[in-house]
């Protein structure tokens, strides 16, 4: 009986710290379960109290408290619209934003936009992969790399088409989730009131353009699609055809060439068009009308008339 007795006591114990030890976890909740990004008291400020601009522009705002651990602990600056009036910074006020201290918040600039990029801490603190965009306007290495005579924020120079892979990471910055616009860098794309100025409208319209040009080849590419290709590694001469139930009924193979307007690059593929199509591309190529994509098609010499496949040599360049 007391060996019974003292089993008893012992299981009663244990069902009672079982209980105590479940409780203490439900009162803990989730690691997660604090995470806020509201107003917080206690946080520090950002470093630049002033700034360029006019006066409504030169109080930044104050830091709210970080969304989670993950962050690295940055404080974060609230969202303001991108408009004029927003906060306009200077390339000495924004530099110390670069991660070293966490006190302060984890900026970045592209095209002279100023964001918070707190939440993106394992990309942009120091250390890590893209540590170098921290704290400055670097916007030609998003498209070059970060090599020493590409930090710098000019674009305008760059291909159309490397200016528009840039502008497309502005627009990654402005329609990212947690990424917070907080204002604008003073210098070649905005003076110091946060007007934009002519370098800015510039890059503006060479991204208008480069939508236009793709535009227009996403058409053509829809319009003339690519023939079937097959190469064979110890074969000198590789295969072109038409497939009669992908690009139509009696398709036969051309060469298109595409010259986007402006100073994009002439661009050609190989194409499979009916005798419909061929028809109307001619019509259209002896009377091309403004607004209209300029191409011209072009017969392979070694495709007979009418054929929809044949044999070119690898060597061999566009008719």
């Amino acid at each position: 009986m007391a060996s019974t007795s003292t089993f008893a006591a012992c299981l009663a114990a244990m069902v009672a710290a079982g209980a105590i030890w479940f409780a203490l976890l439900s009162s803990a909740g989730r690691p997660d379960d604090s995470v806020s990004d509201s107003p917080a008291s206690g946080v520090a400020t950002a470093s630049p109290t002033s700034g360029g601009g006019a006066a409504g522009n030169r109080e930044k705002a104050r830091p709210v408290a970080v969304a989670s651990a993950s962050d690295a602990d940055y404080p974060r600056l609230p969202a303001v619209p991108r408009a004029k009036g927003a906060p306009v910074w200077s390339p000495e006020e924004l530099k110390p934003h670069d991660g070293t201290d966490l006190s302060i918040p984890l900026l970045l600039s592209i095209v002279g936009e100023v964001y918070d990029v707190a939440t993106g801490a394992k990309h942009y603190a120091p250390g890590k992969g893209y540590a170098g965009f921290a704290g400055n306007d670097v916007s030609r290495s998003f498209a070059t790399g970060l090599g020493e005579g590409d930090r710098t924020s000019k674009i305008s120079d760059l291909d159309p088409e490397e200016v528009h892979g840039v502008l497309g990471w502005r627009g990654f910055y402005r329609d990212h989730e947690t990424y917070r616009f907080v204002g604008f860098l003073e210098g070649i794309y905005f003076d110091k009131d946060g007007t934009p100025t002519e370098e800015g409208a510039r890059v503006d319209v060479m991204h208008e353009d480069q939508n236009i040009v793709d535009k227009m080849r996403t058409d053509l590419k829809k319009r003339f699609l690519g023939c079937n290709t097959k190469h064979e590694q110890n074969k000198p001469l590789f295969e072109i055809w038409c497939d009669d139930g992908y690009h139509g009924q009696k398709s036969k193979p051309l060469h298109v060439y595409f010259k986007p307007p402006g100073d994009a690059k002439q661009e050609d593929w190989c194409a499979c068009l009916m005798p419909a199509a061929r028809k109307l591309a001619k019509a259209e190529i002896a009377q091309p009308r403004p607004g209209q994509p300029t191409f011209w098609l072009k017969s392979y010499p070694e495709c007979k008339k009418g054929a929809q496949k044949c044999y070119r040599d690898k060597k061999a360049l566009p008719p």
